[in-house]
């Protein structure tokens, strides 16, 4: 086994970005051969805009190809649009949809399902069990054309073309139809997606297809967890010990597999030395064991318990 060197690498700004285009695939000699690897290597691809994906994509294919992006989205569905982070939309791996659906999407979807129920409840006064029914409809109109725009789907659930006008009065007044708002809502929560666009690749009029609700994902892999007792040493990741939580100085934790340390040396407030910690010795307040240092200075603390150590256990002295 080598030495460790006696200081560390020093990482300028070049190495940093070097690191940087190579991760993301942005570097040619590491570029993907797959939408799928594209997707993976940066967790997901931004996907408000309908050009977003295909240009993110094709910077980072061997051989830029925005047919196999759209073979990917909408042929095999192995890119999975979703609305998640930051209630934006992305496209992501199938491998990775059931870990964004439960840690992102399934809230945001209950958040845009409360708001609709409020939007048609003071808009067209329909309460959840109309809202369904009409939900019911539109899905099984999806279900029985394959594939279909807002518009075919109004002409077979006239419901659909109710229209709610948005803060009234307001500069940003706005008419907002039931399709849109519901259809919204819809793939939030999965039900439905967008297929291909009826114009161009950069084209927002989307057709829409049948979904995999965020329900119907499978589970996400438990995460693993490293050992939680001190004793038995702190995990990489383990969170820093707080000053009120039993654990070590403020951003200095245990190293893994070392032993929990119990005492630590004192130092004393008026000769700023170390000093090793006191014997135990009645309480006389409590008759129970405590560390007291024998009598000095008002200066000198009244315990030789840590600062850091967090609260006391039950019947022992806090006074100094």
């Amino acid at each position: 086994m080598s030495p460790a060197p006696a200081t560390r690498p020093r990482i300028d700004a070049a190495q940093r970005r070097a690191r940087l285009a190579r991760r993301h695939l942005l570097a040619p000699e590491h570029r993907a051969a797959t939408a799928e690897e594209t997707a993976d290597a940066v967790v997901a691809l931004h996907a408000s805009d309908p050009a977003t994906v295909h240009l993110a994509a094709c910077a980072r294919l061997r051989a830029p190809d925005r047919t196999k992006v759209e073979r990917a989205l909408y042929d095999d569905r192995s890119l999975v649009r979703m609305l998640c982070m930051r209630r934006t939309l992305f496209a992501l791996g199938t491998e990775l949809a059931p870990v964004v659906a439960s840690a992102a999407a399934r809230p945001i979807a209950a958040r845009e399902r409360r708001g609709l129920v409020k939007w048609v409840r003071d808009g067209l006064g329909w309460d959840e069990a109309r809202l369904a029914e009409v939900t019911d409809r539109a899905l099984a109109a999806l279900a029985a054309r394959g594939e279909a725009t807002a518009t075919e789907l109004a002409a077979d659930v006239p419901e659909l073309r109710a229209t709610v006008v948005d803060s009234p009065g307001k500069p940003y007044q706005a008419t907002v139809s039931v399709n849109s708002r519901l259809l919204r809502v819809l793939a939030a929560e999965g039900s439905v997606r967008r297929s291909r666009p009826r114009g161009g690749w950069t084209s927002s009029t989307f057709r829409w297809a049948p979904g995999t609700a965020l329900a119907d994902l499978p589970a996400p892999p438990a995460p693993r967890r490293g050992p939680r007792s001190p004793a038995a040493g702190w995990p990489p990741t383990a969170r820093r010990p707080s000053r009120t939580s039993g654990g070590g100085p403020a951003g200095r934790s245990p190293t893994p597999g070392a032993p929990w340390p119990t005492s630590a040396p004192q130092r004393s407030r008026c000769t700023a030395t170390t000093a090793p910690p006191r014997p135990a010795s009645p309480c006389p307040t409590t008759s129970t064991l405590c560390r007291r240092p024998a009598p000095g200075p008002p200066c000198c603390p009244r315990s030789t318990r840590p600062r850091w150590a967090g609260r006391p256990a039950t019947g022992t002295s806090t006074r100094r």
